[in-house]
């Protein structure tokens, strides 16, 4: 497989907002896995900003090839893993582990994911609808080290996100992948 030139993802999101005109704000913090950590970390910055988390998981469909998808959903959220299994008439949904989401992303570690894999990497992005109704996301860029917050229109147009209902469990209930 031929990879483009090493630049960093937070480099190459930097890049990708600037040239679709979305204003945006960059922060470099200590390293983090997740989101308490995160929320932590961003502090005032990211006040009033919907954390999105991005997961990137295996979909085995009834008919088809299996393939890699993006699923964003709020930083404390858990997604249900039945309603992916719907959207996609999918016989079986699973995370990947590290060293495949490494060899995905070009080297992103878990907990790094932004929620641009639509773009970065040609992957299908389903979103909870829930987050229709943010003003402004935060989101780690690539990096476990690196945030970028925007509105949330504008990662909308850039991501060009599959609205999906009910994708994320109730009250911390958890279904996993």
């Amino acid at each position: 497989m031929i990879r483009e030139p090493q630049t960093t993802i937070p480099a190459r999101i930097a890049r990708l907002l600037r040239s679709a005109r979305a204003p945006f704000v960059a922060l470099t913090h200590p390293p983090v896995v997740t989101s308490q950590e995160a929320r932590e970390v961003r502090g005032v910055w990211a006040d009033g900003a919907i954390a999105l988390k991005a997961l990137v998981v295996r979909v085995k469909p009834k008919a088809g090839e299996v393939f890699l998808a993006m699923v964003v959903v709020p930083g404390e959220a858990r997604f249900r893993s039945s309603a992916l299994r719907r959207h996609f008439a999918a016989r079986e949904v699973r995370f990947i582990d590290e060293e495949a989401l490494r060899e995905a992303t070009g080297g992103v570690p878990r907990g790094g994911v932004p929620p641009l894999g639509s773009v970065l990497w040609g992957m299908p992005l389903v979103a909870d609808a829930s987050l229709r109704d943010a003003q402004r996301v935060v989101f780690n860029a690539g990096d476990r080290s690196a945030s970028i917050i925007l509105r949330r229109e504008d990662w909308e147009r850039i991501a060009e996100p599959v609205w999906v209902e009910r994708l994320c469990a109730n009250e911390g209930a958890s279904e996993g992948a």
